[in-house]
This record gives C-alpha cells, structure tokens and sequence, in this order.
C-alpha cells in the first residue's frame, strides 16, 4: 500500500514510511481486479485503492488526528 498517490497538483507523494509497521487490511473487489486498503498507526489513517500489482493508485482519503 506504500504507493506514489498522484495530488491534483500532479505530483505523487508516498505517505507511509518503508521502515515502521502499521495496522492494515485490504480487499479485492470480486472481479474488477481493483483492491482497497486501509493503514493505520496512532497518528492517522489512510484509505486507497488500486489495481494489479499497484498500478494505478488512488488516494481516498488520509486523515491526521
């Protein structure tokens, strides 16, 4: 799930960090080959989905506390 969300800016930003662990889980959507996932620590969340082997990410929504 540590993938480059594209911005409306046109630049994409990774959000997590390769080096701590995180609460999480994902699911593929039955046959549309599109997953959606969810990382959490204690200080944000964050909901994506995506499709085969991480192409085409997209940010939902990230929420800091």
């Amino acid at each position: 799930m540590n993938l480059a969300y594209p911005l409306p800016s046109g630049e994409a930003v990774k959000f997590l960090d390769d080096r701590k662990i995180y609460l999480g889980t994902q699911i593929e959507l039955a046959d549309t080959g599109i997953c959606c996932g969810v990382a959490a620590d204690t200080n944000f969340i964050l909901v994506c989905s995506y499709g085969a082997d991480g192409s085409q990410p997209e940010l939902i929504a990230y929420k800091k506390r």
